[in-house]
This record gives C-alpha cells, structure tokens and sequence, in this order.
C-alpha cells in the first residue's frame, strides 16, 4: 500500500483488532466495524487500481491468481488483503512488544539472551515469547459434530471460544508455566493454533520476531526495565515505549 495511507489503515485495522477482545463495549464493536467497513473499502479500491496497472506487490499476485486461474473471487481477494494486514500487522507487533516487554521484565533472562553465541538461543525466545504471552489470547471455533468435553455436553454448530492463553499455561503441558523461560526446552504451545487453523503467516511472524529482537538488542544492550503494567491492555505500549528510548515517558 502507498506509504500515506499507512497511518489510516494501521488505525483501522487497531480498531478492527479489538472486536476479538475479551471484554468489548458498544462503542468498541462500533469502531471495530466501522475500521472493517473501512478497510474492505479501501482494498476495493487499491484492487481496481492494481487491477489498471498491476506491479510486484502481494495485492498485484493475488488478483493475477484471480483472473488467470479463476481462484480467488472478488470478497475472497478483499477478505485475504484485509487479513494480511489486520492478522499479518497486529499480531506480529504486539508480539515483539510483549516478548520485549518479558525481557526488560526478566534482566536475568534477558543478559543470558544478549550474551548468548550469535542468535543460539532466538529461536527458543521467540517460542517462549509466543507461549508466555502471546498476541492472541482466544480464538473462535464451531462445534462440526456433537461433543462432550469434561461432562459438558456441546451440541453441533455450537460456537465455542477457546482459550490459547490458558492451554499455553497449562502445568500438565509446560513445567513451571508462569515462569518466562527462553531455554525451554519442547516448546509446543498454541499460540499460532494448529492443524487445519495452523498459522499461515507462522515463518514470517518468526522471522520478523527475530529480525527486531536482534537489532533491539543491538541498539540498546542495556536498557532499563518498565515499569509495572496497570492492564493487559497497556503491556505493548509500556515494553516499545521504554525500550525505544531506553529510559520511557
């Protein structure tokens, strides 16, 4: 997308972001689909644009492989380009705030990863960061048969809200669970689901992670810890913003 039209869509797709929240007022499912509203918009109008004059970029691909091969329809072309951005932009940055944010949170942890051998122990960082806190909490699903699950008895076609983060802390899973540990060892959370719902954007979200963790790093070897966090909803501004700057607001 142009450059001048980021800073709109990035707020759409913030307002958008917030219709998965927990807890969600009127005025948050308001703005949350006036952004969608928005941003279906817009895609519309930047594909009639590329489909004018196309050029290399993923919007460009996706409507060649519309109308070459009849395999995305228009919606689907218009729901794939917003979930690039909604899913592909929200979750990786609030990823790389919340795993900085559980650094500058464990010194301890955060030295061992700084001093480890080039990038040894990334790898295993990002895992944990995506375990201990990752940027999707819960997630939707629909019963497809009739299920009991620990005596509850789910009809089929019922939706049913899972939580990742509660499986991600899961003592019978993970030993010690609360503790923010970038050695662990079998990391095999959800937080990028699985099976048939596996993450598609899974490599690159890694990839990115690892990319900003390292050059964080580098840029500032010895930053100062945030401090506590009045709510979840303030986690990623308190890690980027004290972590940026190296001494906060």
């Amino acid at each position: 997308m142009p450059e001048a039209d980021r800073d709109d869509v990035r707020d759409w797709s913030e307002d958008m972001a917030h219709l998965v929240d927990p807890v969600v007022t009127p005025q948050t499912v308001a703005r949350g689909l006036r952004g969608r509203r928005r941003i279906v918009e817009y895609f519309g109008h930047l594909a009639a644009e590329r489909r004018r004059a196309p050029g290399d970029d993923i919007l460009s691909g996706l409507i060649r492989a519309e109308t070459e091969g009849d395999r995305l329809t228009s919606d689907e072309l218009l729901s794939a380009a917003a979930l690039l951005v909604v899913a592909g932009h929200e979750t990786t940055a609030n990823m790389i705030a919340n795993g900085m944010f559980a650094l500058l949170r464990h010194p301890g942890r955060l030295e061992l990863l700084r001093s480890s051998s080039g990038t040894g122990l990334m790898p295993s960082a990002v895992e944990e960061t995506l375990r201990y806190d990752g940027p999707a909490q819960a997630v939707g699903r629909r019963a497809p048969t009739d299920l009991e699950l620990h005596g509850v008895r789910v009809p089929r076609g019922s939706r049913l809200v899972l939580s990742l983060g509660a499986a991600n802390r899961d003592p019978d899973g993970f030993p010690d669970p609360d503790r923010f540990d970038v050695t662990r060892p079998d990391n095999r959370h959800l937080a990028l689901s699985g099976g048939a719902h596996f993450c598609v954007g899974a490599p690159l979200a890694r990839m990115e992670a690892t990319i900003a963790f390292i050059a964080l790093l580098r840029r500032h070897p010895r930053p100062n810890s945030p401090p506590s966090p009045a709510g979840a909803g303030a986690r990623a501004c308190a890690a980027c913003a004290n972590y940026a700057c190296g001494s906060g607001p």
